[in-house]
């Protein structure tokens, strides 16, 4: 059952932080979603449809996240030229490349074929359908990409993602 918004009380909150918590969610997350419930009810109170509210006394703490840590274009370099001694990780480093080099999410990968390749204005280009929008991407192909499509025969090697970022991992603890 629902709870009514008079029902909610200290108790409830503390429940509810305590169900969050347990789904696995992200701290700022949880931040989010408790602060927002609490918005709601003080709205309700400003209204008159509550008589209190209770959660403004439940204490919620946000953390700051972790610095962000950007890739670098010498990082980049040295990913680009260092050889695994695993396939498996010089294929992910590989698809990873292409990422950067192309500006697309992973799953928009498999659809970089020999057919997705033209050529306009003097220059090679990538015509893809994003997969999340269905909205057209014209890409530049760089050398690069190129380089590591040739390498594929224009087919770039297709694993799952959860693989993919699990790899990506191992690529990043050896450098």
């Amino acid at each position: 059952n629902e709870p009514l918004l008079s029902e909610i009380d200290r108790q409830f909150g503390q429940r509810f932080l305590f169900w969050l918590r347990g789904k696995g969610l992200s701290q700022a997350y949880t931040y989010k979603t408790f602060t927002l419930l609490t918005e709601v009810l003080n709205y309700a109170l400003m209204e008159k449809l509550i008589t209190s509210n209770e959660l403004r006394y439940v204490k919620i703490r946000y953390e700051k996240p972790e610095k962000t840590i950007h890739l670098t274009l010498d990082f980049l370099v040295k990913i680009a030229n260092y050889n695994f001694a695993s396939d498996k990780l010089n294929r992910v480093k590989d698809l990873f490349l292409m990422q950067c080099y192309c500006g697309v999410s992973f799953s928009d990968l498999p659809q970089i074929t020999r057919d997705s390749i033209y050529s306009d204005l003097g220059y090679r280009w990538i015509g893809i359908y994003r997969k999340k929008t269905n909205i057209r991407a014209t890409i530049l192909l760089s050398s690069e990409a190129e380089t590591i499509l040739l390498k594929y025969s224009y087919c770039l090697p297709v694993i799952s993602n959860q693989k993919y970022n699990s790899y990506l991992k191992e690529v990043a603890g050896i450098l």
